[in-house]
């Protein structure tokens, strides 16, 4: 995941910036246009606080616990989940449209 966002990141104009595991997290999640993290209870609770557009990693299966979580996101609009890599090629553009970031906040 992390390498397919690097890629990405080189055709983005600065609007994507992959960041490795960090104790900054909440701080980087807080200046973030689009998270993208793997269901987990606390990252997805996290990024809702922070009221961020989500991408939900799903690319390696997910616990019982994680499948709540992105039913949770789905039910509320305010991210997806992704099964494969390269689906991130068109939905991180979709996204951080202006339009999609818009409605989602106001989902919050």
């Amino acid at each position: 995941l992390f390498a397919k966002l690097r890629q990405l990141a080189s055709t983005a104009n600065g609007r994507l910036t992959p960041l490795d595991i960090s104790a900054d997290i909440f701080e980087y999640m807080r200046s973030a246009s689009l998270v993208i993290i793997k269901s987990g209870s606390l990252s997805t609770t996290e990024a809702m606080a922070l009221q961020k557009p989500i991408l939900l990693d799903r690319t390696k299966g997910v616990l019982a616990w994680e499948k709540m979580n992105i039913r949770i996101v789905l039910a509320r609009e305010v991210g997806k989940p992704f099964y494969h890599i390269d689906e991130l090629e068109t939905l991180v553009p979709e996204m951080l449209s202006p339009e999609v970031q818009h409605s989602i906040t106001r989902k919050y």
